[in-house]
């Protein structure tokens, strides 16, 4: 529940936020936010997935967590060194993921 709802609250401040920055002529950094928004969310759904499985303490779950990480460091370090993404952008995406998944964590303990 807590996923779906982080999710789409994410996905809409996102798009929001692009928009905005689209609009003002600033299109480098707002599909640098899209991106950095995107690549964030996808980290924090394996990231739940793979909780879920080190419980199982199976050694492949212990793997993929570790890996996971490399790889979301060597993807954005790709697109930042190929200028496919700012600095910026991406930080503001990451950001932006990090609070609205606190706020819906905030919301949703607040509520049970």
């Amino acid at each position: 529940m807590m996923i779906k709802s982080a999710t789409l609250c994410t996905v809409l401040l996102s798009v929001l936020i692009f928009i905005i920055l689209f609009l003002t002529g600033r299109s480098d950094t707002a599909f640098s936010v899209l991106i950095g928004s995107a690549v964030t969310l996808i980290n924090f759904i394996l990231l739940s997935y793979g909780v879920t499985k080190l419980l199982d303490a199976k050694p492949a779950a212990i793997f993929f967590n570790s890996f996971r990480l490399m790889f979301f460091i060597a993807l954005l370090s790709v697109l930042i060194y190929f200028r496919l993404a700012n600095v910026v952008g991406l930080f503001t995406g990451f950001t932006l993921t990090i609070v609205t998944i606190a706020a819906v964590g905030i919301i949703v303990s607040n509520n049970k």
